[in-house]
């Protein structure tokens, strides 16, 4: 979240009726609102100085004096009360309350907040207190729902919940917890990009993006970012579940479903339809704000994070492939299309990935065309790709079956499940990876380009 220190602060507290100061460790005055300097009868320059040289020396003011020094050289309480405070020749009934700012296990300062309660402290209609307690109250708690808003633009209310409603919520450290962790990711968006007006582009993506999040939220699931047109989420966190599993494999299902939908508003604007690829997998993380004072994020982070992550990229468009560990924490309710064998990055040895085809009720609605045998055959060109970009040398392959999304390629080559090439065609160019093997042929889905080159040559 961008400047979120900022908003708060300058969109919050210096609104606020209450005076609000703030002093570091050494007594020195860091911050003071508006409030606070007609209350105390201060100007601007009083931050900056130590507390003793503004306020130190008249006699009247020592409750005062006391009660926030006091949280200067004790930091095992918070401290209010209510104290007499004189400047500009009258006296005033201060509200006085302190609370300390920490860093971890080390407190880096307070925090003051002071009402004017004279007019409170010398009412004695007891029904016109209450009416004007009510108001404080009333205030507050519209405040309150200012910053949650503020935040739930960024993040799901459980995160914001846990920032602002617990005690700890927004110092820097984390935690150990398990979740499911989800990526999901379009693709060939990025060659969508090179050739669509921005302004179309991240129209079109909004209302993809708004579609997901919906289904994510219904799903119980925390969205930690978007990474261009990808979604990171995870389930069973910030407050932990025990269907964290059964909640993303769902979602996700519900996730590409939805897909229909999507496409079919962008074919009512004449914009390209949309492929969508996800992973899921299980298990413990570190989560909480992650960072620094001045910026931070709430974020998940371990070597299950990873694990999903390569997942996803070994997904294609219209489909959900997940962890062994996935499929066995949900158990007899997840119906599977195929297994493979994959070999991630940074994993010693191969992993089992399963690709789900329904789940309790909900069932994946597949496009998926049959493949055309192509007569004669057509010879092509193929490129594998080396790390992410596309290859400089050329082999000899032979396309024997196609339809618009797969095809049959017949190489000399050896490829491994989620391997991507580029094929050429007649001078076009696709993309594709690698999804099965039998017998020598191997079975691609195009990731990007168009399938016409070959069914063309029919």
């Amino acid at each position: 979240m961008k400047d979120n220190e900022k908003i708060i602060y300058e969109s919050v507290v210096q609104g606020m009726k209450e005076g609000v100061f703030t002093l570091d460790r050494t007594g020195h005055i860091t911050s003071m609102n508006p409030a606070a300097m007609t209350i105390l009868k201060r100007g601007e320059s009083a931050v900056g100085n130590t507390f003793a040289s503004e306020f130190f020396g008249e006699e009247e003011n020592d409750e005062f004096c006391e009660t926030v020094l006091a949280a200067v050289y004790r930091n095992d309480a918070d401290h209010k009360r209510i104290v007499r405070y004189r400047a500009g020749g009258e006296v005033r009934q201060l509200y006085v309350r302190t609370s300390y700012l920490r860093s971890g296990d080390e407190t880096i300062g307070i925090t003051a907040v002071i009402n004017d309660v004279t007019e409170l402290y010398g009412l004695r209609d007891a029904v016109k207190a209450m009416e004007k307690i009510r108001a404080l109250n009333e205030e507050l708690e519209k405040r309150n729902e200012f910053i949650k808003k503020t935040f739930g633009r960024y993040l799901s209310d459980e995160i914001v919940s846990e920032l602002l409603d617990t005690e700890n919520g927004l110092e820097i450290g984390g935690k150990k917890q398990n979740v499911a962790v989800m990526f999901s990711d379009l693709r060939g968006f990025t060659a969508l990009s090179e050739v669509m007006q921005p302004t179309v582009l991240i129209g079109m993506l909004n209302r993809y993006l708004e579609k997901m999040i919906e289904i994510i939220m219904a799903h119980r699931g925390t969205i930690l970012e978007f990474i261009g047109d990808a979604i990171v989420a995870v389930f069973g966190a910030p407050l932990e579940s025990d269907s964290r599993e059964n909640d993303a494999g769902s979602c996700a299902i519900e996730m590409q479903n939805a897909m229909e939908t999507v496409n079919a508003e962008n074919a009512a604007c004449s914009l390209p339809a949309l492929e969508m690829g996800i992973g899921i997998h299980t298990g413990e993380v570190v989560l909480g704000n992650i960072g620094s004072l001045k910026k931070s994020k709430y974020d998940v982070i371990g070597s299950t994070v990873n694990l999903a992550s390569r997942i996803e990229s070994y997904s294609v468009g219209g489909q959900i492939l997940i962890s062994e560990a996935v499929k066995n924490a949900v158990g007899p309710a997840l119906t599977t299309a195929k297994t493979v064998e994959a070999k991630p990055k940074g994993v010693r040895e191969p992993i089992t990935l399963y690709e789900v085809a329904a789940l309790g009720d909900l069932t994946l609605r597949s496009e998926r065309s049959p493949l055309s045998l192509l007569t004669p055959p057509i010879a092509v060109k193929i490129r594998p790709f080396e790390g992410k970009h596309g290859g400089s040398e050329e082999y000899p392959g032979t396309v024997t079956a196609a339809s618009q999304k797969e095809f049959l390629l017949s190489s000399s080559l050896h490829f491994s499940f989620g391997d991507s090439v580029t094929v050429t065609a007649d001078g076009s160019e696709l993309c594709a990876k690698v999804t099965g093997e039998n017998e020598g042929l191997y079975l691609l889905r195009i990731t990007s380009g168009s399938a016409e080159a070959l069914l063309n040559r029919r």
